[in-house]
């Protein structure tokens, strides 16, 4: 007859089913180690009663799903029976938490979670349909590929932990309509170096609006962040939320189809080292949400008719201005009415300028 698992002391327990998991959570309030679940979990598992774990929750597929039954707008998986797991009363992983390919795991339900001190990972999460994590506030670093995820319960992120590589945030295929819970709070988010560039480096803010099917609007409201980037799919971008004030971010990276981005009402400051724009469809790129560009890059925007400076921008100084590829930005002025010098839209800063590069729209001195 088989050893109970809860006679290893509650230590490394492995879950198999759900007898497995009746002697683990009528015994073991802690879990000294890990908890694991075998590749064989095909049923629903209820883990009520445990409330720590030391180590991490881990699954490790050898299965993946692969085919259409991937991909964004694919169909629904069908090769497994689906199942859930779920614990009313776990709080807090010291570890981390890391699934990959848990095939047939449709529900992940951990209300009362508040604290995974490394990172906590699903990928190839193919079968995921709900995720509650309604409590979750700290944690060391997120990850979720779940094309099928429709349901995301979470209340707000308060602060990341220094239990991952490297702090941040990445969402792939889910398919919800609002990340704002994750982003709201004035959190600092300072990414590793990765030794990577600076647009392909590691950003905290990391969103992707093509892997994002219902995600339309984007409300980031980091007090100090390393990276914040965001590719467009007809997505609004909001900076700073109702609990923001001030805003510091080294790389500000935008592209794609970003239809609009305003700054919220409550925040009184906005300073940016670096912003990259590229490829977005708007006519006027309105700079005057921003209380200090360092440096500045206006890339490739097709429609793109000018670029209204705020009238502080004077004083910035030891700036990069960068615009290049813009076919229909027309540089003659400072003003959009140049001969009754009306509606002023440029302002050059008077300090030192690093570097000036215009390229491929027409420019004349009346600009300069």
């Amino acid at each position: 007859m088989p050893q109970p698992v809860w006679a290893q002391g509650c230590a490394n327990v492995t879950v198999r089913n759900q007898d497995d998991a009746d002697e683990i959570r009528k015994n073991c309030k802690t879990i000294q180690g890990s908890l694991g679940f075998d590749t064989l979990v095909n049923e629903s598992i209820n883990l009520d009663g445990i409330e720590f774990v030391e180590g991490g929750i881990y699954y490790y597929g050898d299965n993946v799903e692969w085919g259409n039954m991937s991909e964004i707008g694919g169909p629904y998986p069908t090769s497994v029976k689906p199942f859930k797991i779920e614990s009313s009363t776990l709080k807090t992983v010291n570890g981390s938490i890391y699934f990959w390919a848990f095939n047939g795991l449709s529900e992940l339900l951990l209300p009362k979670l508040t604290r995974v001190e490394e990172s906590f990972t699903m990928q190839r999460m193919y079968y995921l349909k709900k995720l509650d994590i309604t409590r979750l506030t700290h944690l060391g670093a997120f990850n979720i590929e779940a094309n099928h995820l429709t349901e995301l319960k979470h209340e707000g992120l308060k602060g990341f932990t220094d239990g991952a590589w490297s702090k941040g945030l990445q969402f792939w295929g889910i398919r919800v309509p609002s990340l704002d819970s994750w982003f709201k709070y004035p959190l600092e988010a300072i990414a590793r170096d990765s030794g990577y560039d600076r647009l392909t480096t590691w950003a905290p803010v990391n969103i992707n609006g093509h892997q994002l099917p219902k995600l339309r609007s984007l409300t980031v409201g980091y007090a100090n962040t390393s990276k914040i980037w965001v590719r467009g799919n007809n997505t609004e971008l909001t900076l700073g939320s109702s609990e923001t004030k001030t805003m510091n971010i080294g790389l500000l990276q935008l592209q794609g189809h970003i239809t609009k981005i305003t700054r919220a009402s409550n925040v009184k400051e906005i300073n940016v080292r670096e912003l990259y724009f590229e490829g977005s469809p708007l006519k006027e790129i309105d700079l005057t949400m921003f209380d200090k560009i360092t440096n500045l890059t206006i890339y490739r925007h097709e429609d793109l008719q000018r670029i209204r400076m705020p009238a502080k921008a004077v004083d910035w100084k030891d700036m990069t201005i960068t615009i290049q590829h813009n076919i229909n930005l027309t540089l003659i002025s400072e003003y959009r009415d140049p001969e009754n010098k009306k509606d002023r839209f440029w302002y050059w800063p008077k300090g030192n300028i690093t570097s000036i590069d215009i390229k491929g729209s027409p420019l004349s001195t009346g600009f300069l």
